[in-house]
């Protein structure tokens, strides 16, 4: 069964006669043992800051916490047939989350986010386009 949850809200909407979080003895929240399946569609990315480059893009990172977490996650997107495309899927198999949704499009390149941070600690960004999620 797929569970399509909105994203800002986290792990709402899901049934709780399949999935309920429990809370561990160190307070933090662990899904129950029915495995929630999860899709995430949305940007992948890298993202370039002052202190290193980092893979990235919101529905992603959702995906890995909810891996990490113990639900069956799928992303959902597109990379470039890049060194970074390569990368970016190594690292989502590496963190348990099923790739097989994101396509590789030969046309076009892997995200890329240039993030600049004033003296105010306020962020400006710079997207490379077209992505390769943009298709």
């Amino acid at each position: 069964m797929l569970v399509l949850a909105p994203l800002a809200c986290g792990l709402t909407g899901h049934q709780p006669s399949r999935l309920g979080p429990t809370h561990t003895s160190r307070g933090r929240v662990a899904l129950s043992a029915t495995p929630l399946n999860v899709l995430c569609v949305g940007e992948c990315l890298f993202d370039a800051l002052p202190s290193g480059i980092f893979l990235g893009g919101a529905p992603l990172n959702v995906a890995c916490h909810l891996a990490e977490l113990g639900a069956q996650a799928s992303f959902a997107s597109a990379v470039g047939d890049d060194r970074l495309g390569r990368e970016a899927l190594r690292r989502l198999r590496a963190r348990g989350v099923d790739v097989d949704l994101v396509a590789t499009d030969p046309t076009a390149e892997t995200g890329f986010v240039t993030a600049e941070v004033d003296t105010a600690g306020d962020a400006t960004y710079t997207f490379a386009t077209p992505a390769a999620w943009d298709n």
